[in-house]
Parts: C-alpha cells; structure tokens; sequence
C-alpha cells in the first residue's frame, strides 16, 4: 500500500504544488475497500480528465504540404491542465460492514460515517460511528484528505512530430523511475491525427480526427502491478490559421479506467487483499481555444467544457 501513496507524492510533484507534497496519511492501511473506493473516486476524475486534455494546440495543423506528401514539422513543449472539482467531489456518506472486536469476540460491526473527506477533501480526519446488533458501541477515528482543494493541476511534457500525408503523431512519456524498495514506476502516451483536409483543395477550413491512448502504473519489483491506469480517447477537430493563430474547436469521447491493488491491515481481523477498478465518470467535452505560433515559440490555451471544466495551456518550440 505505500506504493500507493508514493503514487500520490509523484503525480502531486509532476503538478509541482507545494499544498501537494504530503503522502496519502498511513491510515489508508486501515481502510476497507468500500470506503478507499469513495476516498479516491475523486482522484480518479480528475487525474484520467486530465491525462485525456492538451492533446490539441502546439503542433501545427497544416493542410498546405507543399510538393511533397511529407513535411518536417516538430513540437517539443510542456502543457498545463486544471480541472475544477464540484463540492460533491470533497466529502461523502458511507456505511460498511468490517471486521470487529466487542467485549473480545469477533463481529461483524457496521461503521456509519458522514462527510468524510476524500482526497480533496479537508485534511481533517473523519470519524466513524460504530455499531453492533444495531446498537453504537464506539467511535473510529479514519483518515482526512490530502489537500482541500478544488483546483487540481497536471504538468506533461510532450513532443509532436509530422506530417506524412496529413498524419502526425504526439507523444507523451516518462522514463521508468525506481522507487527503491518500493518498485516502478512509469508513464507512456501517444496520439495519432490525420487532417482530411490535406487532400481536399480549397477547404476553409482544415477537419481532422485524432485518438490516443496512455498508460501510467506502479509495479513492484517483480514486476506485479499495484497501480494500472489507462486513458483513451477520440475527437473530431477543425482548425483555422490566422496569420500567426491557430483558432480550433474539437469535440471529444473519451475513457479513464485505473485499478488498485493494495493490503487493507484490519487490527481485528489481520491483513486482507484489496482489489478494485474505477472508471472516470467524465466521457464528452467540448474544445474551444487558439495558438499563438511567433517561431520558434508556440504559446496556446482552450477551455474545456464537460461535466467538470478544465483549462489546458502550453508552450513549447515548433520546428
């Protein structure tokens, strides 16, 4: 489980803020699998919409390829994205069934708790109400939250190639890291788009369609994983070039699925395997944004519009 928790200490310095930098607290071990399933659903959200924003903006779309069907054109840059949480995202209810010692005799006790923080929520510890046979018979201290924030950034970096007949490709990726006795950990990403455009004379404007897939896990060291995300998704783009801009729009479908394998430690009932799969609950946005290309820096930003907003900036070289 402390794999798990240096997950969290990764993607908070990737994010490079500072309110970020603590561990997920070690009471996490104690927690049954109902109960990490709500603490991180925000976490997934937030971090599968992000991976999924940034992809649009950076590398030219350029439907004039000259004589040749290939054209040397290279992005290298860093993009930004924040997605901003709903209240809901920072605390829920839950009541469970675990493992418990009364009066010395193992039961199964429900645990009733209200407002409990989830990862972004506040970082005080919540508190469970205890009852046997229907009756409260004690309380339980839990866990708080990370940070209390609505607001979570990412940083990536990001390199776009192309084009061979209209198509490029953009790739995202980290080396494998060790993280010592603790295992790896590691990143990779890429999208394809191909520009319809490129072939049809005397379009307004230049229409393409792109898709991605990305991958993020943290691996023991022999090799079992204890963290698998993945990230897919598809758009339709249409672009038009202004001079030294890039206005573009997109519309989006995409997919965020993360599984988590840890051990819960009951203090009553020992060590138990958790296993669980989370999917992001964001699957549609709308792109709307520009670029800005004075060469050899691109500068550009959109908003995106779903069930939860998020703001995607860059700024890179493009060659």
């Amino acid at each position: 489980m402390k794999k798990l928790l240096l997950l969290f200490v990764v993607i908070f310095l990737i994010s490079a803020i500072n309110s970020y930098s603590q561990t997920v607290p070690d009471q996490l071990l104690k927690s049954p699998q109902l109960y990490g399933e709500k603490y991180l659903e925000p976490f997934t959200t937030a971090f599968g919409s992000n991976l999924n924003s940034g992809f649009i903006g950076g590398l030219k779309l350029d439907s004039k390829l000259g004589p040749l069907p290939v054209g040397v054109n290279i992005y290298a840059g860093v993009k930004f994205s924040g997605l901003m949480l709903n209240s809901e995202d920072q605390y829920f209810d839950l009541t469970y069934t675990d493992d418990y010692k009364y009066n010395g005799n193992p039961v199964k006790a429900t645990f009733v708790v209200k407002n409990a923080p989830t990862v972004f929520g506040s970082t005080t510890p919540s508190v469970a109400d205890v009852y046997v046979n229907g009756v409260k018979v004690n309380t339980q201290t839990l866990i708080g939250g990370v940070a209390n924030t609505k607001f979570v950034p990412l940083f990536i970096p990001q390199l776009g190639i192309g084009s061979i007949y209209g198509t490029d490709v953009v790739v995202r990726y980290f080396p494998t890291l060790s993280l010592g006795n603790y295992g790896r950990i590691g990143f990779t990403g890429f999208a394809i788009r191909h520009n319809f455009s490129s072939y049809i004379p005397k379009m307004p404007f230049d229409i393409a369609l792109q898709g991605g897939y990305q991958n993020f896990n943290v691996e023991n060291e022999d090799g079992s994983k204890i963290i698998n995300a993945n990230a897919t998704f598809i758009n339709l783009q249409i672009n038009k070039n202004i001079a030294l801009f890039s206005i573009y729009g997109a519309a989006q479908y995409e997919n965020f699925a993360i599984d988590v394998s840890y051990i819960y430690t009951n203090p009553d009932a020992g060590e138990i395997p958790v296993n669980f799969n989370q999917k992001g609950d964001s699957h549609f946005r709308g792109i709307l944004g520009a670029s800005y290309h004075l060469f050899p820096v691109v500068i550009n930003a959109d908003l995106n519009f779903g069930k939860r907003f998020i703001f995607t900036a860059g700024i890179g070289a493009d060659f």
